[in-house]
């Protein structure tokens, strides 16, 4: 499948009147709700006081508005609302479905046809720019991007502009990871904001990464509320305010659900449904027993989850016990591997007694014994020396013991590895929606050196060094591993610190 492209985008309809508007615009807005359940976000808006004078949607999946011939998500949300939901379709829809889709009382598609308000006008762009290398069923020609912000405009001559794009505009909150990091936005919505003094408000989507942030172009704010699509991941919603052509505020609410707390899937959370716990404040007061019971868990399994519940919703960490660790001689361990795991190029290595960071690279893939060879020689040598990963997979330990045996090396140190995944995930309940390390470390403060780069970017990066041999990315290679290596440090003497806190000690 290909990028369809759009070449004149449909002509822009002749604005709706909404009726006057007096005081500040508040606003609520969203985008990229794939994963997220809808009824738990029309409950959030309707408990919202005052209510919202204006719902914005700025695209991806606008089917799941529809799921049934009687269910319309956009036309409840509109009701909450006092004049109305404002959306776009995002980049993966058929522009055939635009009409059928964003439909119902009180719910405008303002790609098609610009909303006035008072002395505001909403205005669309669907879609997200043309790229032959990304499958995107709807995108557009920058041109005719252009062409069709600025029809638009010309629309509602005088007024207050607020733009809401599925893609944000270039090099604004547009910066993506997957299929490569690289800006994705629109050129043509970034010379638009930027050219024109009346745009006081963008909201777009998109870039899940990127989403939950806002910043200034020209005279306007721009607002990626996009929400990650993994499983489990909170919805991100901005409650907007302005007067004028001013944002006074902006609120960020991540609304978590059931679904979200590190234990309990997909089938669990249907078992915690059809007992009565729909949200994590449903879990968080739950017996214990009665979670045990309705999950089949052991007890001190149930009071984990609702703990975990409980320190999303407090937003603060809280014990569960000690986190008991080797004592002694100590060594944090990374690697880094191609992209199935099968091969080492990097080794980090930090060896607590001597305060010291060691790290073995390797500049081509026939210097990989070498770099073996080299880590043996540092940590056999130390006497009751305890290795300290970290991947919830036992991975330092598997693939370590894997290529030592390939190359004949010895393989009875990486009986000393201890992953602490498991031990850290079960001694503390942390305001978080998993316990990957950079998750844990983001919590603790830590700051990589380069957060762009992660687990499945680091292998191309390294097939980058070997083609190009540039030392900038060997030098990003070895930062990257130490930061992972002096990240589970701090997580591990953060985690510490609170079953300290809190009485519980090993």
């Amino acid at each position: 499948m290909t990028s369809k492209c759009i070449s004149g985008m449909g002509g822009v309809g002749q604005p709706v009147e909404l009726g006057k508007h007096q005081g500040p615009l508040r606003i609520v807005a969203f985008s990229d709700y794939r994963v997220q359940k809808l009824d738990h976000l029309c409950n959030f808006i309707q408990s919202l006081r005052p209510r919202p004078d204006l719902i914005l949607y700025a695209g991806d999946d606008v089917q799941r508005f529809h799921p049934t011939p009687q269910l319309n998500f956009f036309e409840e949300l509109a009701g909450i609302a006092t004049y109305g939901v404002c959306a776009v379709i995002g980049n993966d829809s058929p522009s055939e479905h635009t009409g059928p889709l964003i439909r119902g009382n009180k719910v405008w598609d303002v790609h098609c046809r610009p909303v006035i308000l008072g002395p505001y006008a909403v205005i669309g762009l669907e879609g997200a720019p043309y790229n032959p290398k990304l499958i995107y069923p709807l995108a557009y020609r920058e041109g005719s991007a252009a062409k069709h912000l600025r029809t638009a405009a010309k629309k509602v001559p005088g007024k207050i502009l607020i733009v809401v794009s599925h893609a944000p505009p270039r090099k604004i909150l547009d910066r993506a990871q997957r299929y490569g990091n690289r800006n994705i936005g629109s050129l043509a919505l970034q010379k638009f904001v930027r050219g024109k003094r009346d745009v006081a408000l963008v909201v777009s989507g998109h870039v899940h990464r990127c989403g939950g942030q806002c910043a200034h172009l020209g005279k306007a704010v721009v607002v990626n509320a996009a929400s990650h699509d993994d499983y489990g991941e909170p919805g991100r919603v901005a409650i907007i305010e302005l007067e004028g052509a001013r944002v006074s505020t902006i609120q960020w609410e991540l609304l978590y659900e059931v679904g979200a707390i590190l234990g309990i899937g997909r089938s669990r959370t249907e078992m915690l449904k059809a007992a009565g716990i729909h949200s994590l404040a449903d879990l968080s007061r739950a017996p214990v027993e009665f979670v045990a019971h309705t999950v089949k868990t052991s007890r001190e399994q149930a009071e984990l989850l609702t703990l975990r519940a409980k320190a999303i919703l407090d937003r603060k960490a809280h014990s569960v016990g000690s986190l008991c660790v080797p004592g002694g001689q100590r060594a944090f361990l990374d690697i880094e591997t191609d992209l199935g795991g099968k091969r080492i190029f990097l080794i980090g290595v930090y060896l607590e007694n001597e305060n010291k960071f060691h790290s073995f690279f390797a500049p081509t893939w026939a210097k990989e014994k070498e770099v073996l060879e080299n880590f043996l020689t540092l940590v056999q040598s130390p006497r009751d020396l305890s290795l300290l990963s970290y991947s919830g997979s036992k991975f330092e330990e598997r693939v370590l013991r894997a290529r030592l045996s390939a190359y004949g090396l010895p393989v009875m140190i990486t009986g000393t590895i201890l992953d602490l995944f498991w031990p850290v995930s079960s001694s503390v309940a942390l305001p978080v929606t998993n316990y990957k390390l950079k998750t844990l470390a983001a919590f603790f403060g830590y700051r990589y050196k380069h957060p762009e780069i992660g687990g499945f970017q680091v292998p191309s990066v390294y097939e980058r060094f070997l083609q190009t041999r540039s030392p900038s990315l060997k030098k990003k290679l070895i930062q990257h591993n130490r930061d992972d290596v002096n990240a589970l440090r701090l997580v591990l003497k953060g985690i510490q610190a609170i079953s300290e806190s809190e009485g519980t000690k090993c």
